[in-house]
């Protein structure tokens, strides 16, 4: 799988120049773009193998930036969400609601203007030392940050709602960093952005329930929160299915039929596509994992 430094000197350019704008964070696709940025980069990261002592500080600012743009996506993200409840018979509990959201909107694009006004520039000074790195990128390292991914995902415990946000990060990560090659595999990227958006929806929701239960009287925000806790049912049983049926299907212990991919880059046609797409761009990276015969990766 090799590394197009074009996409990724465009990831390290376009934080860069977010982190010099004088925004006040205020427009939610704004802080969006800003939160996908840093992901990617964070992706990025670990395929340059920059996570080493040298560079921890930076990458601290840069993950700090990151979770604070996330605090205010959080909400933005909420604040759409019960805008499509239908319990607004409580009219006074839903303003209230909507209200405390808005106050820690507020609050949260605060400090994350403060955050970026301290210390953006100086993160974007030390992205620029990046864009260099990315031409030296090792493309063998692009490869086993991949497929470690994919074995982290193939050995992970049963999903639970106590371990499935955990999975969810594994999954962004896995495929940001397919988005990064040359020949991006799309069908792969496609059904990983499924699992994400799936198990994104259901933790978002959990997170509402939560602040709703803190803030609503229980008597008064009864049916409020009842529809929140049916909206959480719903939502978790379907990221579940959606990722089981995916680890089943692609991400399950070598078997006869798996897609076999030679040294050549040749898949078998019993595989199923998706396998075979990834184990063909896995193939074409030079297999600094290979071993005498066939590549096997059950997906």
């Amino acid at each position: 799988m090799a590394l197009d430094t074009k996409k990724a000197g465009e990831v390290v350019d376009k934080l860069r120049k977010s982190l010099k704008r004088k925004s006040r964070w205020s427009a939610p696709e704004d802080v969006h773009d800003l939160r996908t940025q840093v992901r990617q980069f964070e992706a990025l990261t670990h395929i340059l193998a920059l996570g080493q002592k040298s560079s921890e500080d930076r990458l601290k600012t840069i993950a700090s930036i990151r979770r604070r743009a996330g605090k205010v996506r959080d909400m933005d993200v909420l604040m759409a969400f019960i805008a499509t409840l239908t319990s607004h018979s409580q009219e006074d509990c839903f303003v209230q609601l909507r209200d405390h959201l808005a106050v820690r909107r507020r609050r949260s694009a605060r400090r994350l203007r403060d955050l970026v006004r301290e210390h953006g520039k100086k993160a974007g000074r030390d992205l620029q030392r990046y864009s260099s790195m990315v031409q030296k990128a090792s493309q063998t390292h692009a490869t086993s940050v991949a497929l470690k991914l994919l074995d982290e995902l193939r050995h992970w415990p049963r999903l639970a709602s106590g371990n499935m946000h955990e999975f969810r990060l594994k999954v962004k990560q896995l495929r940001y960093t397919l988005q990064l090659e040359e020949h991006p595999p799309e069908t792969w990227i496609s059904a990983l952005g499924e699992i994400k958006d799936a198990i994104g929806e259901w933790h978002d929701c959990t997170t509402l329930l939560e602040i709703a239960t803190d803030v609503l009287p229980a008597s008064k925000g009864a049916p409020i929160l009842k529809e929140i806790r049916s909206v959480v049912a719903v939502k978790f049983h379907h990221a579940l299915s959606l990722s089981n049926a995916m680890r089943k299907r692609f991400l399950s212990k070598p078997s006869k039929r798996s897609a076999a991919v030679t040294e050549h880059g040749e898949a078998s046609e019993e595989g199923d596509p998706l396998a075979y797409e990834l184990n063909a761009v896995v193939a074409l990276a030079g297999q600094p994992h290979a071993h005498s015969g066939p590549l096997q990766l059950s997906l």
